[in-house]
């Protein structure tokens, strides 16, 4: 990570102390170059304490399963099964599983869909 991304996300989480998480075009004045739109984007996806970070548990990945067998690819509703990881359950997904090839035909989805469950039902 370059040392001025980690020096705006200090100065960042010390604004946050300032004024908490709130007034966020006020919290990016001190930040040159961040909008407030950036700032808050920034804390709630990486920054904030109740992100969790590290990477997904097995208990995690099932709950994934469940939910994306549940809802399809409805990402912000399988999110709310995973508090603090709504930002990178999409990402768990692609990344545990195999691609997608958008070339093929339609009828094939399925099938694709049947082998990323088992794939990640295999624990691979």
């Amino acid at each position: 990570m370059p040392s001025l991304l980690l020096q705006e996300d200090e100065v960042l989480k010390g604004q946050v102390a300032v004024h908490g998480p709130r007034n966020w075009t006020r919290i990016a004045e001190s930040i040159p170059g961040r909008s407030g739109k950036s700032c808050r984007l920034r804390w709630l996806n990486q920054l904030a304490p109740s992100v969790k970070g590290g990477p997904f548990t097995p208990e995690e990945d099932a709950v994934i399963l469940w939910a994306h067998l549940q809802y399809g690819n409805k990402w912000a509703s399988i999110a709310r099964h995973l508090p603090g990881r709504w930002v990178r359950v999409l990402g768990a997904w692609d990344c545990r599983t195999p691609a997608f090839d958008p070339s093929r035909k339609r009828h094939n989805a399925n099938r694709d869909y049947i082998a990323r469950v088992r794939f990640l039902l295999s624990g691979s």
